[in-house]
């Protein structure tokens, strides 16, 4: 997320573009569909950003502005994995960061 807040819409629209270097109608729905009612929740149980599911607006969160850069290389897996279509293992359930760890035993 480039802004700190956006909608749904937009995010789901640039997704889409991101992913097919296009914005196909049908595409964007099911990218949509699944912010929705996946990745968006669990990104704000995570702490990193807030949904509002009436309004469809999307916040980033100070935590993941300090996370960013675990964001970012993220990202830069994907997207050479992507591209060499090997196994993705998911970041989300990958070993926790020291930071992460210390704030839990708080």
């Amino acid at each position: 997320m480039e802004n700190r807040e956006m909608s749904v819409e937009t995010l789901s629209r640039r997704l889409t573009a991101e992913e097919h270097d296009v914005t196909p109608e049908r595409e964007q729905r099911r990218v949509r569909t699944s912010l929705i009612h996946d990745l968006l929740p669990r990104l704000e149980e995570d702490g990193l950003l807030e949904f509002d599911p009436r309004s469809g607006s999307v916040t980033r969160t100070e935590a993941f502005d300090a996370r960013r850069d675990e964001i970012e290389r993220a990202r830069a897996l994907d997207e050479g994995l992507r591209r060499d279509e090997g196994p993705l293992e998911s970041v989300r359930y990958a070993e926790p960061s020291a930071a992460r760890l210390a704030s839990s035993n708080d």
